[in-house]
């Protein structure tokens, strides 16, 4: 009966809330120690710990510190954006000669008609 009840309990782990056991205070001071990117986190893991962390006042502003550099940081889109920008201003000046300038075009009307 005891390896039954442990298969089933290793298959069915209870998981508790920290919050459910720990004053408020208490859970406050172990979120100040974390890295400013995981205090944001850490706000997105339940309504309760949501309200935690803006219920005080260091957790808010090292949040709020976080969003402004996360903010002023460009993103992997306007990243890739630029990327492809500069490859396209490239291409076209690699193709583009000002009039009169026949150089390269020369090179490859002969290589082609010969």
């Amino acid at each position: 009966m005891n390896a039954l009840r442990r298969k089933f309990a290793a298959r069915h782990e209870v998981k508790i809330d920290p919050q459910e056991r720990l004053p408020v205070e208490l859970m406050q001071i172990i979120f100040r120690m974390l890295d400013p990117e995981d205090v944001l986190r850490v706000a997105r893991v339940s309504k309760s710990w949501h309200h935690i962390c803006r219920g005080d006042f260091k957790l808010r502003a090292t949040a709020r510190r976080q969003l402004i550099i996360r903010q002023s940081q460009p993103t992997i889109a306007h990243k890739v954006k630029q990327f492809l920008k500069n490859k396209w201003t490239q291409f076209i000046h690699s193709i583009y000669r000002p009039p009169g300038d026949r150089s390269s075009y020369n090179l490859v009307y002969m290589n082609y008609h010969n």
